[in-house]
């Protein structure tokens, strides 16, 4: 690990000054990796907006779950005191608290959901900002080669540049492994929260059953 008093693992450009315009021209080609890399970090950015957005939807779907199922229930064991021997609607409060709890469970498995997109999102920030490290640190090695190339390296020493190169390269497998991880925990929510959804669905077009309302969509992934 590098101490706080290191040289600097960066070369301004003032040091690239008197270097052949070739070879300044080569490494202005290079900054195009950094650039793309921020545009990246933006990307992923609007991706995690997106899904907190999401999130948000679903968190005020699911509090009207949890409403009307506490409802349903009410209606039930209002009706359980008063129908007395004779069962007058019973059976419709019944099936509305059947409904309301199938709702409700579509409605927990989708929250799990949008909480598990947000996770990947924050961690695919990461990642993105992990790759524009290493780009930066890529030039910056590219930098300080092209100056010791021609003996103007001066106090600049090559194993702080190659450090600090191999710390971004284990920062960026480390966060794409992490994104991976995020990833299969994504899918696998999603699948529950579709099948629960389905489940649903199936029992609100039956005959007398209150027809769902369409959730919005969730955000698209970003690979």
């Amino acid at each position: 690990m590098l101490g706080g008093n290191s040289p600097p693992k960066t070369v301004d450009d003032a040091r690239l000054a008197r270097l052949p315009a070739g070879e300044r021209a080569e490494l202005v080609d290079q900054q195009h990796a950094v650039d793309l890399a921020k545009s990246n970090v933006e990307t992923a950015k609007v991706g995690l907006h997106d899904a907190e957005q999401f999130l948000s939807i679903v968190q005020t779907e699911h509090s009207s779950a949890e409403q009307r199922r506490a409802a349903a229930k009410q209606a039930v064991d209002l009706n359980s005191r008063t129908a007395g021997a004779t069962g007058v609607g019973t059976d419709d409060a019944q099936r509305e608290l059947d409904m309301a709890t199938q709702r409700l469970d579509a409605g927990n498995a989708k929250l799990q959901y949008a909480h598990n997109l947000v996770d990947l999102r924050k961690a695919q920030v990461d990642q993105r900002q992990a790759e524009l490290d290493l780009a930066e640190a890529n030039v910056q090695l590219a930098r300080y080669d092209r100056l010791k190339a021609h003996d103007q390296a001066g106090d600049l020493r090559r194993e702080d540049f190659v450090a600090a190169h191999e710390l971004a390269t284990s920062k960026v497998n480390e966060k794409k492994t992490a994104v991976e991880a995020r990833r299969g925990t994504v899918q696998a929510s999603q699948h529950a929260w579709n099948e629960l959804h389905k489940k649903f669905d199936v029992a609100a077009h039956t005959p007398g059953a209150e027809a769902p309302t369409d959730a919005p969509p969730p955000p698209q992934p970003i690979d």
